[in-house]
């Protein structure tokens, strides 16, 4: 033992891996961090065009259900007339 450290076997450690040097570590623990950071960045944008996509389809929906009442009422304004050409072969028989 040397320095209060079990001896190492292959570089490393009898109870971890290998010793790692700080700065390595600290670039692995960034580029992770970053990593992680632009996952997180396209989930979120992925939901915000989710959101606004569900928002659009409901209004289109909402103007639609509004047209056809529309059309309806207009509709209702005209008497209803049977069509006459069915009734003109009716009469010839």
């Amino acid at each position: 033992m040397t320095n209060g450290r079990p001896p190492a076997i292959n570089g490393s450690t009898a109870f971890g891996g290998r010793h790692i040097n700080p700065g390595l570590r600290i670039f692995h623990n960034l580029s992770a961090m970053l990593c992680f950071a632009f996952v997180v960045w396209v989930i979120q944008r992925y939901i915000r065009q989710r959101e606004e996509l569900a928002k659009t389809v409901q209004q289109q929906r909402d103007d639609l259900l509004q047209d056809v009442e529309l059309a309806a009422q207009v509709q209702r304004m005209f008497p209803r007339r049977p069509p006459q050409h069915l009734y003109r072969h009716r009469h010839r028989q």
